[in-house]
């Protein structure tokens, strides 16, 4: 279960990582104020990626050409996430 919460966390980094190479940069605050942290323990992890300025959220959801930045590469990434959990929680049987 603990290994479980790890994968959670490494999903994180990934999808934090990915967000930043397609977050709009202007002065790169934004790509840098990215963050990931994560709570609890095994199944019960919760894992948070977050930009954190205080504009954040309008370009996520305004930018014209790179808006959604977080929300796409988190859904671009859902099957390797997918697998990762899986293989975590020791394949499917």
């Amino acid at each position: 279960a603990k290994d479980f919460g790890k994968a959670l966390m490494r999903c994180g980094l990934l999808v934090q990582r990915e967000a930043q190479k397609v977050t709009p940069v202007d002065t790169g605050a934004l790509k840098n104020s990215a963050r990931t942290r994560s709570e609890g323990r095994g199944f019960r992890t919760a894992v948070f990626v977050s930009f954190n300025t205080s504009y954040a959220v309008f370009v996520h959801e305004r930018h014209k050409t790179k808006g959604k930045f977080l929300e796409a590469t988190y859904r671009r990434l859902l099957p390797q996430i997918r697998k990762t959990l899986i293989d975590a929680m020791g394949g499917v049987k």
